[in-house]
């Protein structure tokens, strides 16, 4: 991932719930939030920026994403490269 790249997480809501995207490093810390709002069912996309929830650039590593919703959970290994 270059300098000023985004990824993306590709998910399909089984229903329509309360979901929250979180992107964790490697020690379990919550690195930054991405959506923590009510999702109709269907294909949505979340874009992270490599930043954390106070706007810093994070080091490039290894990185977990998480969604949640009522009921289902999925984490996706992801590696970010500047």
């Amino acid at each position: 991932m270059s300098h000023g790249s985004k990824s993306f997480s590709n998910e399909t809501y089984p229903r329509r719930s309360l979901v929250s995207i979180s992107i964790y490093n490697v020690l379990g810390h919550e690195v930054r939030r991405l959506v923590n709002e009510v999702r109709d069912y269907g294909y949505h996309t979340a874009e992270w920026d490599g930043k954390d929830n106070n706007g810093n650039d994070v080091a490039s590593g290894v990185y977990f994403t998480t969604m949640i919703s009522k009921s289902y959970i999925q984490t996706k290994k992801m590696l970010l490269l500047k």
